[in-house]
């Protein structure tokens, strides 16, 4: 299993980028959605089910930002690192970005972002 990097932040999400989990009703279970950003970089977000029943709660809810690690994607990092469990629990949003080509730009390592020169930073 590859190392994960964790971004665990306390800033409010702007509903505005949730705007396609609004008008779904999910189970008791929460449930993900694929966010395409107007950058065109995507990213799953998992809704826990009590925001999934009252959609007016996401904004300025905190979320937690899970970035993969090399070679390993969102699917795979949310099922082995158990956030959706916690953030079904806690009612919290969970958000793994995608890196490009499985891939961040750490700097000085990791991937086909950093030959790219991709600014995950911004």
């Amino acid at each position: 299993m590859s190392t994960c990097l964790l971004a665990i932040l306390g800033v409010g999400v702007a509903s505005s980028a949730l705007a396609p989990l609004a008008g779904t009703v999910g189970s008791e279970q929460g449930s993900d959605e694929r966010v395409v950003l107007a950058s065109g970089r995507g990213l799953v977000v998992h809704v826990p089910p009590q925001l999934r029943r009252d959609p007016g709660l996401i904004a300025g809810r905190p979320a937690m930002i899970v970035l993969h690690g090399l070679k390993v994607d969102t699917a795979e990092t949310a099922s082995t690192t158990g956030f959706d469990r916690y953030a079904d629990r806690d009612g919290r949003l969970v958000a793994y970005p995608e890196g490009i080509r499985e891939s961040f730009n750490a700097g000085l390592c990791c991937g086909e972002a950093v030959a790219l020169g991709i600014d995950d930073v911004s």
